[in-house]
């Protein structure tokens, strides 16, 4: 296995179990619910928290930040000293200033351990966007692919890589000032849920529809379409806030009628891209995999 250490931000929305079983090491975001206390992603408040805390105060609109530089110090030397490559994946630098914050550390780290490999990949995703390609990055990884390798088939799949989602209510929308309220109110009477899309490293607003249900299958249908006819390339992953049993009958959806290589378990929605589009979300990410063949 090739020594080196992949490391993501907690945007990846892997949760620590997964990220485990992929040696993966997380450096966490943090929030702020009261904009004076900041709580680290995973560590001291839970996506449950979170959320709950959302539900509860109608009122709430959280801020968030990346990491601080010693928090990425901390990590990296930690793999450094011990003699450990490093490849990062960064939450989408149109997203966060996260990117270039580890790009400016990586060169003066460099500097200390010259004998050292620091690898700064842009996601140009967030979420399970970011999470799926770290998971095909180890599988790289174990297959002996070195650094570089895993970096260069990363920068090759990750334009490849979207996420399509729907929200079920436009409420945090609204405060957050994503969409107006008069756009709330006659979405809320007409029934009308949005879809939107991570493209390229940018949230945006894909399209429209009418109902939950006409939604949910409105991103399968974008995410079949995305694949251009080669939909077995792809490993697919759902997301979700609050709505576990639509994300689950969605998994079941995706693996039993297109039998596509799939997450068996949905993905809580992390505080990053979870204080835009706040509770009541599900959506599909997909990205393309790692073969022996790559």
């Amino acid at each position: 296995m090739a020594n080196f250490k992949i490391i993501c931000d907690s945007c990846s929305d892997l949760d620590l179990e997964t990220a485990s079983k992929y040696d993966i090491e997380i450096i966490s975001f943090y929030c702020s619910l009261d904009r004076i206390n900041y709580l680290r992603e995973h560590i001291d408040i839970s996506n449950e928290e979170f959320y709950e805390k959302l539900i509860s105060d109608k009122t709430l609109y959280p801020k968030t930040s990346f990491p601080s530089e010693k928090d990425y110090l901390d990590k990296f030397n930690y793999f450094l000293n011990d003699g450990i490559d490093i490849l990062y994946i960064s939450m989408s630098s149109k997203l966060s200033g996260a990117y270039q914050s580890v790009v400016n550390i990586s060169k003066g780290l460099s500097e200390k351990f010259p004998d050292r490999k620091i690898v700064v990949v842009d996601s140009k995703s967030g979420s399970m966007g970011e999470g799926l390609l770290a998971i095909q990055a180890a599988k790289a990884r174990d297959a002996n692919k070195n650094i570089f390798e895993t970096k260069d088939f990363i920068e090759s799949i990750k334009k490849d890589t979207k996420i399509f989602l729907t929200v079920d209510s436009l409420e945090h929308l609204k405060r957050g000032g994503r969409i107006g309220k008069a756009a709330a109110a006659a979405a809320n009477i007409l029934n009308i849920k949005p879809i939107i899309g991570i493209v390229d490293g940018e949230i945006i607003a894909h399209s429209k529809t009418f109902g939950r249900k006409n939604a949910i299958k409105k991103i399968i249908e974008l995410t079949l379409l995305s694949t251009d006819e080669k939909k077995y390339d792809y490993a697919y992953g759902v997301i979700h806030s609050k709505s576990n049993t639509e994300a689950i009958e969605l998994i079941n959806t995706i693996k039993n009628k297109y039998n596509l290589d799939i997450e068996i378990k949905p993905f809580d929605i992390g505080i990053v891209i979870g204080s835009h589009v706040g509770p009541t979300t599900v959506g599909i990410v997909l990205v393309k995999k790692f073969s022996f063949s790559t």
